[in-house]
């Protein structure tokens, strides 16, 4: 017997809630706010066709005047063109008005037998693109990337195309190179590493991985001392009506580390380093507990359970 799917109707009080392409978000951890939606721009490298300079031009033209502003480019696209060509445009205005990311992981090498096409990309410019993630090549491509940009400080420095789905069996040699090889460690390079910023980039990755070296421990320790409870992490903090609840102030919702459910209530840990600031965190935390948000999913049942107070910090090297 064949089956009958029936979409289900709206309800006649439901309502698309309003946005504008010019509406912004901050990045968590850092200073830096993107629009809702932005402008990829691996067609201005001529993916899959020839895109003239003026059609790319227009569409960044018609992406300013809607009120976009995230660019995002990296230097594979188009073996380098994309970079010129965003370059050259967004630097028409003035800096602060405007958020752009680019990539690293590849360096672009001159080789004069880059075909008609490549990788998607017709009419390529002749700069082979070479995986090296370690600490000189990294450190190569982000130069590279601010001579075509024209740009000194990207505001986002994304890794490209890391991960066996890319590389397949030579994945752990090129993790090895980022990770062990010095690659994470280009932020150390930066002049002012207060200043420059690099949200999801290099240092963001290696906090995260140190992070989650802490929260297993932790969690590994608070198993063993109490091996009936049910730990689970990274819950957001929820209303009665089991929604996540906003901070006034930030506009950010609050995700817990690490929750213990224990006797019908959870009690919440906060675990950092030994010298972050979780100050800030824990002011959200409280406000949004005064907002109604007191309560976390359980997420082997699906049922609310109250939290006890705010988290308790704990400090790990």
């Amino acid at each position: 017997m064949a089956r009958r799917f029936v979409a289900a109707r709206p309800s006649k009080n439901w309502k698309v809630p309003a946005m504008k392409v010019s509406d912004t978000r901050k990045l968590p951890r850092r200073a830096v706010d993107v629009t809702v939606m932005g402008l990829g721009c691996a067609q201005m490298g001529n993916l899959y066709r020839v895109t003239p300079y003026e059609e790319s031009k227009g569409a960044f033209e018609k992406a300013w005047e809607s009120g976009m502003r995230y660019f995002d480019t990296a230097p594979f696209y188009g073996y380098t063109r994309s970079e010129r060509r965003l370059g050259t445009m967004v630097t028409e205005h003035d800096r602060g008005d405007y958020t752009l990311s680019t990539k690293v992981g590849r360096v672009m090498v001159p080789d004069e037998t880059v075909g008609p096409e490549e990788d998607a990309y017709i009419a390529p410019l002749p700069f082979r693109p070479i995986y090296d993630y370690s600490y000189d090549g990294i450190l190569r491509s982000f130069e590279a990337s601010q001579q075509r940009l024209g740009i000194l400080k990207p505001d986002i420095l994304y890794v490209h195309d890391i991960g066996s789905h890319t590389h397949g069996e030579k994945h752990q040699h090129y993790w090895e190179q980022l990770t062990n090889g010095g690659g994470f460690n280009l932020y150390e390079y930066v002049p002012n590493p207060i200043d420059w910023v690099d949200p999801w980039g290099l240092a963001r990755i290696k906090n995260a991985v140190e992070g989650d070296r802490r929260h297993k421990e932790f969690n590994a320790e608070l198993l063993q001392s109490n091996p009936d409870a049910n730990i689970q992490s990274e819950c957001y903090l929820r209303g009665a009506d089991k929604r996540s609840v906003t901070d006034t102030d930030t506009k950010e919702r609050r995700r817990l580390d690490t929750v213990v459910i224990e006797n019908g209530q959870a009690t919440a840990y906060e675990v950092t380093s030994m010298t972050a600031d979780k100050q800030a965190q824990i002011e959200k935390e409280a406000r949004i507990r005064a907002k109604g948000g007191t309560f976390v999913k359980d997420r082997t049942t699906g049922d609310l359970v109250p939290v006890v107070g705010v988290s308790k910090v704990v400090r790990r090297p």
